[in-house]
């Protein structure tokens, strides 16, 4: 999986519904991770995730599956 497929997944696991709805906009290419974090509500959350990324990268199946979720869920 790639970077911005991984930090969406780590962002999704968030408690808070607008970082949840920025992961899935991430996964479905509304927004680009360069343009997530100029905004200054996810800037800190999303740097947060990039170094829990290079720390402990997510197991790729979990990531695989939350990306299929989202990605058959808007096509559909």
């Amino acid at each position: 999986m790639d970077r911005v497929c991984c930090v969406a997944y780590l962002l999704y696991q968030s408690d808070n519904d607008d970082v949840k709805n920025m992961a899935v906009n991430l996964v479905t290419g509304e927004i680009s991770l360069n343009n997530a974090k100029k905004m200054d509500r996810f800037k800190d959350v999303i740097l947060l995730a990039e170094k829990k990324l290079k720390e402990s990268p997510p197991p790729q199946e979990k990531v695989c599956e939350f990306v299929e979720n989202f990605l058959f869920t808007v096509v559909s």
